[in-house]
């Protein structure tokens, strides 16, 4: 009898915890993240509950329209024939798809390991992701490029001064927004301080700017 008790016990114990486990499950599934509206004001919080679910969170898909906008974009801009349009979109794709793969590997790597250098803790896959999502304000831009170069072909007389500067300004902005919510996302994955955050981004620069430059040297296209 006794022993009857504590089995029935026992299994009331396992249900209780496959629920909860279960119960959590779906409360965790239920979270939506919507973070590509989060990141432009939380840009903070939000690469962290990317990090902490899943690094790759949607990098495969923005990593390609950070290939197809821009390469829609160009092709565009040197419109003259749908059957040239679409040469054109074909060379800048598989072109915008090595130099962004390229890049991004790169540009990873050295702020992996600057980050580290100054205290950091993130690993690559993470910091990845917040090169990755901090480009969603540059999307945005080159969605507004599309929609303007479309326009400007449909009803050239609509450009003038006024669309360059507020042109040149929402890009500015955007790449301002692009730049604050990577310090802001590095900060999170490398677990420092902003000015740190920022200190590592900074050295970056440098060192691309330095290795450009004697590139540049070297193959004679800077005397």
């Amino acid at each position: 009898m006794e022993r009857r008790k504590n089995r029935n016990v026992c299994t009331v114990c396992l249900e209780a915890g496959v629920y909860g486990i279960e119960k959590n499950r779906v409360k965790k599934d239920r979270i939506s993240l919507k973070p590509f509206i989060s990141i432009w004001l939380k840009p903070r919080e939000t690469i962290g509950e990317i990090v902490q679910r899943d690094s790759s969170y949607m990098v495969n898909f923005i990593t390609s329209a950070l290939v197809v906008l821009p390469a829609i974009r160009v092709s565009l801009s040197d419109f003259t024939s749908f059957s040239g349009f679409i040469s054109s979109l074909s060379l800048n794709i598989v072109f915008g798809a090595i130099s962004i793969s390229t890049g991004l590997y790169l540009w990873g790597l050295l702020l992996t390991f600057v980050g580290q250098k100054i205290d950091g803790k993130g690993v690559y896959r993470n910091v990845i992701a917040v090169i990755v999502w901090s480009t969603v304000p540059l999307l945005c831009l080159e969605l507004f490029s599309i929609m303007a170069i479309t326009i400007i072909r449909i009803f050239p007389g609509v450009a003038g001064k006024g669309y360059i500067i507020v042109y040149r300004s929402i890009t500015g902005l955007m790449i301002l927004w692009s730049l604050f919510i990577g310090t802001e996302g590095l900060s999170e994955v490398h677990k420092i301080p902003l000015g740190k955050s920022f200190r590592c981004l900074f050295i970056s620069f440098l060192i691309v700017a330095a290795f450009l430059f004697l590139l540049g040297y070297m193959l004679g296209l800077i005397r």
